[in-house]
């Protein structure tokens, strides 16, 4: 159960957030991603599939540079699920 000081703190952070940000407090209403949040996510799985392949095409094919690539892009595609 929450207080009264924390019940009118939440408050005051929804009137923030309608004001703010009115797309935003829509979507999280309607218990959808907010936007912006689907595109940044097929960006960071689409990163990790071209890492994968480069890495599995470099091994198969015994191509140092292949590897290496892969290896990089998976070291940027963590940085990137980390980030968020």
């Amino acid at each position: 159960m929450l207080s009264q000081f924390e019940r009118r703190e939440l408050e005051k952070i929804e009137a923030w957030f309608r004001e703010a940000d009115p797309r935003f407090e829509k979507a999280l209403a309607a218990g959808e991603p907010p936007p912006g949040r689907l595109r940044a996510r097929a960006g960071r799985a689409a990163a990790d599939v071209v890492a994968a392949a480069l890495l599995l095409l470099g091994l198969v094919t015994a191509n140092v540079l292949l590897v290496l690539a892969g290896a990089a892009g998976l070291s940027i595609a963590a940085w990137l699920h980390m980030r968020d």
